[in-house]
Parts: structure tokens; C-alpha cells; sequence
């Protein structure tokens, strides 16, 4: 059951014992494993270090949100942990959900153009010869960043008008959109290129057991996009990061291959060869 504030709770906050209290119990209420707490908190209305540890180490495991001790109303943490309590309410709207996420996504997006137009350093040429190959191009690599750059720029602009570009599908809709598994099941995720970004009840916050992470969420909100710029990004040129023909495949390949830049938007934020994604849906 979703849980509601009036006021700050944690570190440095207004700490209303009421509000405390339900803090405390949602984060008796949430699986160790989705990030709460172990072990459990006495429902005291106390805000004492360990609640506030409790709130720090939510926040840790789910690694979008700001790390701060406190849950605000209304703020990030809070909606996550209500999206992981009471799952329905994502799940009857994963377009508001996937909006949530795409803060995340935009900032990879926007700090992986910058690193591709030169202005960034560090891990930029060893995130493009990982994602990208270019010391295998045929042609001169200034041919392949143009294409980066331009899907990049695209990606943000959809991002710009995501409140329409985006949809959230029912099981129904989705079974008639093709977006399912030979199951049945709902893709989380999936696009039609120039027309929609779609997103089922599959598209939700990890509980435990099942769902997605926050940082694969936004990995996903950042792969889809590409599908709906670029028309090459298609399933000829669709290589899951994980796989084992990713390292092999060409720059020819690459450039239109989405996961290639999420992987390489997610190196030059974090520094390392992360490769968020569904291989890792729990964070």
C-alpha cells in the first residue's frame, strides 16, 4: 500500500512522527532485495540513525536517486518506494513512470553528445571503441560521429516532447501492437519508428522479484528513442550489450545498434563499462 507524508523525513528533515512512522514501515514493508530495510526498523516514530540509514541505503540501492538520508514529499525516493509497494499504480500508467526515468536518461544522453562533440575527455575514446569500433571503420571515423552526434541531438529533442511521443500500452494494446514475447507477455518496452515510444505494465519498478531498476529503467528510456530516430536502427542492427556477437559487431552496425549508445552514454557518466540494462534488471 502506498504510503504518504506530510512533511520531511530523515536527515535534516521536519521529522513528524506520524510521518516517520510510515517511513519506517514502508521500508519494513519492501524486500531487502528492492532496497529495504535489514534489518527491520522499530516503527517508533523516532528519526534515529537507524532510520536514517535505512532511507540512505534505499537510495543507494536504487542509484538514480539523490543520496541524501530524507525522503521529501513528493520527491523521488518517495515514488519509488510507492511504485515498489503499490505497483499498480505505475502499472496503470508506465508512461508516467517512464517519464519519471527519462530525467536520467537525458542527462546520459546530453553528457554522452558532449563527449562525442569533443568536449569531454577521460573515457570518451575507450567508450567509443567499446560501443562503436572505429578503429575498424571503413570510412573515415569523422563519418560515424557525424551519425552519433546527429542520433544523440534526436534523442533529446525526443525527449523535448516525450509527453506526446510516449505512450503506455495496455496487455490488450500490446498483444495487438505485436509487443510481446512468444508467451504473450507484454515487451516492457518497445517503438514504432517516427510514430511512438510504448510502455507496458512489464515497464515497472523492481520488487524483488520482478520489475526493473531505476537504472534500467532509464537505460531502456534511452534505448527505445533511438529505434524511433533512426530507421537503420532496426532488428538487423539490434545487438544486446551482453551478448556475444556485441564486441564483433562493425561500426557500420554499431552506430544504429541502441544499446551501443546506451552503453557508451552510461561509460562516460559513470566512468567504467557499466551496461545497465535488462541483463542487470534489479538495479
Amino acid at each position: 500500500m502506498a504510503v504518504t507524508i506530510t512533511l520531511s523525513v530523515g536527515l535534516n528533515g521536519a521529522n513528524r512522527p506520524a510521518d516517520v512512522m510510515a517511513i519506517q514501515k514502508a521500508l519494513n514493508d519492501i524486500q531487502p532485495s528492492a532496497g529495504g530495510a535489514n534489518p527491520k526498523l522499530v516503527p517508533d516514530g523516532l528519526s534515529g540513525p537507524k532510520t536514517r540509514a535505512a532511507i540512505l541505503h534505499f537510495q543507494q540501492v536504487h542509484l538514480g536517486l539523490t543520496q541524501d538520508s530524507k525522503v521529501d514529499p513528493g520527491g523521488s525516493t518517495l515514488r519509488e518506494m510507492n511504485a515498489i509497494l503499490d505497483p499498480s499504480i505505475m502499472a496503470a500508467d508506465p508512461k508516467a513512470l517512464a517519464l519519471t526515468d527519462m530525467v536520467v536518461s537525458n542527462l546520459w544522453a546530453r553528457f554522452a553528445l558532449t563527449a562525442v562533440n569533443g568536449l569531454l575527455v577521460g573515457n570518451t575514446a575507450a567508450g567509443l571503441e567499446t560501443h562503436f569500433h572505429l578503429s575498424r571503420a571503413k570510412l573515415p571515423q569523422s563519418v560515424y560521429l557525424q551519425i552519433i552526434k546527429q542520433n544523440y541531438t534526436r534523442v533529446i529533442n525526443v525527449f523535448g516532447r516525450a509527453a506526446q511521443v510516449f505512450r503506455s500500452r495496455t496487455d490488450a494494446q500490446a498483444a495487438s501492437d505485436r509487443g510481446v514475447d512468444d508467451d504473450g507477455v507484454p515487451f516492457p518496452a518497445y517503438t514504432f519508428f517516427q510514430q511512438s515510444v510504448n510502455f507496458t505494465t512489464s515497464f515497472k519498478p523492481f520488487d524483488g522479484t520482478s520489475g526493473f531498476g531505476p537504472m534500467c529503467r532509464a537505460a531502456m528510456v534511452l534505448h527505445e528513442p533511438i529505434h524511433f530516430v533512426d530507421q537503420l536502427a532496426n532488428n538487423a542492427n539490434d545487438f544486446y550489450e551482453h551478448g556475444s556477437q556485441y564486441p564483433n559487431i562493425s561500426p557500420e552496425q554499431a552506430v544504429h545498434n541502441p544499446s551501443s549508445y546506451v552503453c557508451f552514454a552510461e561509460q562516460i557518466v559513470f566512468g567504467t563499462d557499466v551496461r545497465f540494462g535488462a541483463g542487470k534488471p534489479e538495479i
